[in-house]
């Protein structure tokens, strides 16, 4: 990639326009719509897990962040999952609890 023009770019962002995963705000923003239901929060945001990754064997505190997850890894365990859950979910204003087992 070279950049041609004259403006210096800095930590440059690159998505195919179909997503848009940069913070939990957006990820987030993508599936929730006013009125749901806390169940159908939890659902939505869920089945987004489902879509935008899939499970494979690998550990490290990268994979603990959603952010991470849907923008560079694009896997993750299922017990890494569930924090990562967890975070989208009170990020909707849900109860849920963020505890790694390490």
């Amino acid at each position: 990639m070279e950049n041609v023009g004259e403006t210096e770019v800095v930590h440059p962002w690159l998505s195919n326009g179909q997503n848009d995963f940069r913070s939990l705000d957006r990820i987030a923003a993508a599936v929730l719509q006013p009125g749901m239901t806390d169940g159908e929060k939890a659902r939505a945001l869920w089945w987004q897990e489902v879509r935008h990754r899939f499970h494979l064997e690998g550990d490290n505190n990268e994979l603990l962040d959603p952010v991470k997850v849907f923008n560079v890894y694009g896997y993750n365990t299922c017990g890494n999952d569930s924090i990562c859950l967890a975070g989208l979910w009170r990020k909707a204003c849900m109860p849920a609890t963020r505890r790694a087992f390490r």
